[in-house]
C-alpha cells in the first residue's frame, strides 16, 4: 500500500509535469529554470565557472548555507529579508560596492553529499567603481546558481558556479562575473585552508 505522502508526491507530479519537485524545509516546491529569457533589446549571457578543492564539503557548506548571509560572497551585505531563509520564495536585498540588490530563491537543495541553490535577481548598473565590475554594464535582469559537490572520497569539493544574465554589454557581464567568482572562491578558499587543484584526486 503506497503511503499518502507518496500517493500526494504522485498527483503532483502528474498534475504539473511542467515542474520538477525538490525538497525544501517544511516541504516541497515547484523547481523553476535557471535559464532566463531577455526581452528583444538586452542581450543574454551565459557564465559558466568551475572549480577543485582539497577540502571536504562542510567546510564550504558551513559558510555558503544559508541563503540570508552573504557575506562570504566577497563581502556582500544583506540588510533586509523576507520568507524562511533556504525556502523558496524568500528574498534578500543589500549592498554589494555601489549598488543594491534584490532577489528571490527560487530552488535550494541540500543533501548529506552536495549543496545546491539559485535565485532570480533584479536589474542593477555597475559602473565598477568599488566594485568588481570591469566595465560599465546594465543588468536588466539575472539568475545565479551554485553547486557544491562532494568528489573525491570527501576529501575534496567540486564548486559550479553559474550566471544567466540580460545586459547592455554580453562581453562585460562574462568577464565581471567571471572575475567576480574568481576572486570570491580564492578568498573562501583562502578562509577554509584549501587548495586548488585540476588534475586526478590525490591517492
Amino acid at each position: 500500500m503506497l503511503s499518502t505522502r507518496v500517493l500526494h508526491l504522485l498527483l503532483c507530479l502528474v498534475s504539473i509535469p511542467a515542474f520538477v519537485l525538490v525538497e525544501a524545509s517544511g516541504g516541497y516546491s515547484p523547481y523553476i529554470s535557471s535559464d532566463i529569457h531577455c526581452d528583444k533589446n538586452a542581450h543574454t549571457s551565459f557564465i559558466s565557472n568551475t572549480y577543485k578543492y582539497y577540502a571536504p564539503l562542510h567546510k564550504f557548506t558551513n559558510l555558503t548555507k544559508s541563503f540570508f548571509d552573504e557575506s562570504w560572497y566577497d563581502g556582500t551585505i544583506v540588510s533586509n529579508t523576507t520568507g524562511i531563509d533556504n525556502v523558496p520564495g524568500a528574498t534578500r536585498a543589500g549592498g554589494y560596492g555601489e549598488y543594491h540588490f534584490n532577489e528571490t530563491l527560487t530552488m535550494y537543495t541540500s543533501h548529506p553529499d552536495a549543496l545546491a541553490y539559485a535565485y532570480h535577481g533584479k536589474g542593477f548598473t555597475a559602473s565598477g567603481a568599488g566594485v568588481n565590475f570591469g566595465s560599465s554594464v546594465k543588468l536588466y535582469s539575472y539568475v545565479e546558481a551554485f553547486r557544491f559537490e562532494s568528489i573525491c572520497g570527501g576529501q575534496a569539493t567540486l564548486i559550479d558556479a553559474r550566471a544567466y544574465a540580460c545586459s547592455d554589454n554580453p562581453i562585460a557581464a562574462y568577464d565581471s562575473w567571471t572575475v567576480l567568482h574568481d576572486l570570491t572562491f580564492t578568498a573562501l578558499a583562502g578562509r577554509v585552508k584549501a587548495a586548488l587543484f585540476t588534475g586526478d584526486c590525490l591517492g
